[in-house]
């Protein structure tokens, strides 16, 4: 799998797919962390897999956007790697992909900083380190995986490291990784912060700026509405239009100073009278006092109301773009026989623009899309038409490419007259606000790999010097002569495992110097010795060889079975559980419908068969676990009444369809309440009234209660066929019934009482058989379970009634299943949506929220622990949300996992309808 991954073709798709990934922050530099594995290609293999490898790896930085001039520079690193290499030198990858490709590219950089960047110094200055840090970044990560790589797969030549030179190296790489990650994270949270603050500013001032213009325009298409009013009630009181007009026009002049011209216009369209005066006689000599064709006289005249146009050309009265606003005068009787005209000088909105905070402009446009103003910055002129449709809607908030440059761009709707505010603020200068702070984490990153490179050297010195120092004194060693001590061994900090490899060493080197006086008269009976011993080992040998061969094959295949049995068991409980669940739950939801008689009982039938069958598969389960030795009993306070009851409810259908009786008799020694586990006595009890009810034909079975000593006495007497004597001994036996008769006429798997007595036993109790053929038989259970005071609560089943309004989401990949839990809820009106995989799940709980999510474990794409796990992590509330497993994995480790994974509850399927409203009850009682 190792070599697998280091395969070349692997490495470069790796390194595309990195190079794909979002950039940590926006610098206007390139960021990239796929570099390394083209790297790591370039120092295994040829010149020309590594030119492959740099056209997929750096061409997905040209995909992206990136600078060519960058990309290109950052994408010679790898090939003069792979020209330069040179194989006696461990390091020489790093002193040509960092050394001599620095040298190379940083001059450079800084000649394109000064020609190429026409914004701030310091933000290209930023972008362009940044760039460079990336090329260091993917030459240290490109040659340790390549130290990785050669430990795994054979290159043909051997590497050596000095230890104070790997240490060093480590260090300052370790430092170097960690800071510049934590670089980026800090910067690309607070770039994030400052871009939420920024788009916050824009939206907010872009809604103020809107309504500054409407109050603009309707407070001066109030002025021209109230000048025509003045003008039509002064002719009314006798004056003429020439006696009201000029000072009516001189008024408006003086009180509305953002109006560069006005004019009084009659029914034909004829100028009679204008503001300055003199503008009247220029138009008459240019031929242009007539306006009879201008939209702000027709559309005055026409609709008889004030009318406010779209940014236009001037014409006769001024040839500055304006906005004209126009209202009809009406004589005496409201017969319109002129208008008045304003022109609204288009650098008034300067004031509201000037408003703003630096570096933040505005662009004014009417309902036509035609600029009325822009901030002078943008060198936009008026009644230009830029493309502008970056905005799907009137108002948005986007960041787009707009001149040449990128912007974050927040635009509103003045809602009288269409007109649109959009204000921009340039990516670089947002750039610009957080470059400060890379600077600084880029000058740390620095010193904290020097400092790294410093402390690998202190650290590596206390390995190298001591084992330099061991290694002589290896080299000199004779047996012959007397072992020196180390200098070492005085230095006031030591490594213990060094310091003491020294010191036995030296005593070594004594034993051994003593040890040598006695090795030449041992050497003549060693030769008969060995001779001896190395056929003893030979024996030996093959003895261990065969005998630990023969073990490890026993070994092997018990494990394998006892694998093989845990996987059967546990995928045949999945698959018969999934569609059993589909069975009972539709007949379920039938039953809860008004059915005629006969349908009923057959559905009743259908239910018993499919409980049996689930019985049968409990049954097999229960033994796999007891034979694994993980079945455990778990003391609760419980009713007995409550627990008999219920299981003899579930025998007395089969038993009345028999026409058997099923009768229950308590003694009033039985305490209301008991210390047991519940769970294992309705398993035994099952077992040995299933077994009551089937062998029984005739007659009945009677359940007899007592409570003495301390134990729960339980005694199960049917009239039955009996057992015989000779047979008795074996039907606690596992797969065993009294005879094969017995087997071929009555249906069983012959684990009953195997389980019931081992379960008995679990619980220190004793089970008693007494029967006789063709009269009937007796089992006696005693279990040993303390009175408690413990007072269970009363609940009542026909109460089972949903909150209202309850919205749940099936997450079930299984649609047989989905359905059954839908129409379960559906008939007590409560809304679900289902979603088929963990994923999806997902998806429909960041837009929808839920009182409870009803959860699967095995589905497709994501499974119920991976999506549990990922709600769980949510930042809102919705990580709270109750989630109940609903799976077909019946073992108590499925039910650790579903909790250890999140999860509040858990039910097995199939999933009975009551038992799944009261867990919905329980976890939204408070809603």
């Amino acid at each position: 799998m190792g070599k697998y991954l280091l395969s070349p073709w692997v490495l470069i798709a790796i390194g595309a797919c990195v190079n794909l990934l979002p950039e940590p922050i926006d610098s206007q530099g390139v960021i990239f962390f796929g570099g390394g594995f083209a790297v790591t290609v370039a120092l295994l293999c040829s010149t020309r897999l590594t030119l492959l490898a740099i056209a997929v790896v750096y061409g997905v930085l040209f995909l992206k956007g990136h600078d060519w001039t960058l990309v290109l520079f950052l994408a010679g690193q790898p090939l003069l790697m792979n020209l330069l290499y040179e194989r006696q030198d461990t390091l020489n990858p790093l002193k040509v992909g960092l050394g001599w490709w620095s040298a190379f590219t940083v001059p450079i950089f800084a000649v394109l900083i000064i020609l190429h960047f026409n914004g701030r110094p310091d933000t290209a200055f930023t972008a362009y380190i940044v760039t460079w840090l990336s090329g260091a970044f993917s030459c240290l990560f490109g040659h340790l995986l390549f130290l990785f790589a050669v430990r795994r797969i054979d290159i043909g030549y051997k590497l050596k490291f000095n230890v104070e030179v790997l240490f060093r190296y480590m260090f300052s790489a370790s430092f170097f990784f960690v800071i510049l990650s934590m670089t980026y994270v800090y910067v690309g949270q607070l770039q994030r912060q400052q871009a939420a603050q920024v788009n916050s500013y824009m939206v907010h001032r872009s809604q103020v700026m809107a309504e500054e213009l409407s109050s603009f325009l309707e407070r001066h298409a109030m002025a021209i509405t109230s000048a025509a009013q003045s003008i039509q009630i002064a002719t009314r009181y006798g004056a003429t239009l020439d006696q009201a007009a000029p000072a009516t026009l001189a008024g408006l002049a003086r009180n509305h100073p953002d109006f560069l011209t006005f004019l009084v216009a009659n029914i034909e369209g004829e100028v009679t009278h204008s503001y300055p005066t003199n503008l009247l006689f220029r138009a008459r000599q240019l031929g242009r006092a007539d306006v009879s064709t201008r939209a702000y006289f027709t559309e005055a005249v026409t609709t008889g109301s004030t009318y406010v146009s779209s940014a236009i050309q001037g014409r006769g009265f001024g040839d500055d773009p304006i906005v004209a606003i126009s209202s009809p005068i009406r004589d005496a009787e409201g017969a319109i026989v002129g208008i008045i005209e304003g022109s609204l000088n288009l650098s008034s909105f300067m004031e509201y623009d000037s408003r703003n905070l630096a570096l933040f402009w505005a662009i004014y446009r009417d309902n036509a899309g035609t600029v009325v103003y822009a901030s002078p910055e943008l060198q936009i002129n008026p009644l230009d038409k830029p493309d502008m449709d970056f905005c799907a809607d009137y108002e948005c908030q986007e960041r787009v490419d707009f001149l040449d440059r990128n912007w974050f761009v927040s635009q509103s709707l003045e809602s009288t007259y269409g007109w649109s505010i959009t204000i921009l603020f340039e990516q670089g200068s947002f750039v610009a606000m957080s470059t400060s702070y890379l600077r600084w984490a880029l000058i740390l990153l620095c010193c904290l790999t020097l400092l790294g490179i410093f402390l690998g050297g202190k650290v590596a010195r206390i390995f190298a010097n001591p084992i330099r120092e061991l290694m002589l004194t290896f080299a000199g060693y004779s047996p012959e002569k007397q072992v020196p001590r180390q200098t070492f061994a005085n230095d006031t900090m030591q490594l213990t495992e060094i310091s003491g490899l020294g010191n036995e060493f030296h005593e070594l080197g004594e034993r051994l110097l003593r040890a040598f006086s006695d090795l030449n008269e041992a050497r003549k009976r060693q030769g008969v010795l060995n001779q001896e011993l190395e056929e003893l080992n030979r024996t030996l040998t093959e003895r261990v060889e065969d005998k630990t061969a023969s073990l490890v094959k026993a070994l092997a295949q018990a494990e394998a079975a006892s694998v093989a049995k845990s996987q059967f068991l546990a995928n045949m409980s999945h698959e018969i559980r999934t569609p059993m669940n589909g069975i009972l739950g539709t007949c379920e939801n039938l039953l809860e419908k008004p059915l005629e008689p006969h349908i009923g009982n057959r559905l009743q039938v259908i239910m018993q068969s499919a409980s049996n069958l689930l019985l049968i598969l409990d049954s097999i389960l229960d033994w796999s676990k007891i034979e694994a030795g993980k079945m455990k009993v778990t003391l609760h306070p419980m009713s007995p009444k409550k627990v008999i009851n219920a299981c003899i409810e579930i025998h007395r259908q089969a038993a009345t369809r028999k026409q058997i009786r099923l009768d229950v008799k308590w003694s009033d020694s039985v305490p209301d309440m008991l210390k047991g586990d519940a769970v294992k006595i309705s398993q035994i009890l099952n077992n040995l009234l299933s077994n009551a009810v089937k062998f029984t034909a005739i007659g009945g079975v009677t359940v007899q209660l007592d409570y003495i000593d301390g134990q729960l006495k339980i005694t199960i007497q049917d009239t039955g066929i009996g057992i015989d004597k000779s047979e008795q001994f074996k039907v606690f036996d596992q797969f065993v019934q009294a005879d094969a008769t017995t087997s071929r006429q009555f249906s069983g798997t012959g684990l009953g009482l195997a389980i019931t007595s081992k379960l008995v036993e679990l619980m220190s109790g004793n089970i008693k058989l007494d029967s006789e053929l063709g009269l009937g038989t007796t089992f006696t259970v005693s279990l040993p379970m303390a009175a408690t005071d413990f007072v269970e609560p009363i609940f009542d089943e026909t109460r089972l009634v949903l909150p209202a309004g309850l919205k749940v989401l099936i997450v079930e990949d299984n649609d047989i299943n989905a359905e059954i839990i839908i129409d379960m809820l559906k008939d007590a009106k409560t809304k679900c949506i289902r979603a088929k995989n963990g994923k999806e799940a997902l998806d429909v709980i960041a837009r929808v929220a839920f009182d409870l999510v009803l959860m699967d474990c095995q589905m497709p794409i994501m499974d119920g622990f991976t999506a549990t796990r990922e709600i769980r992590e949510m930042d809102d509330d919705k990580a709270s949300i109750p989630i109940v497993a609903l799976t077909a994995n019946a073992f108590e480790d499925d039910r650790k996992a579903c909790l250890a994974a999140g999860m509040n509850d858990y039910l097995a399927k199939p999933v009975r309808r009551a038992d799944l409203f009261q867990l919905i009850i329980q976890y939204t009682s408070g809603k």
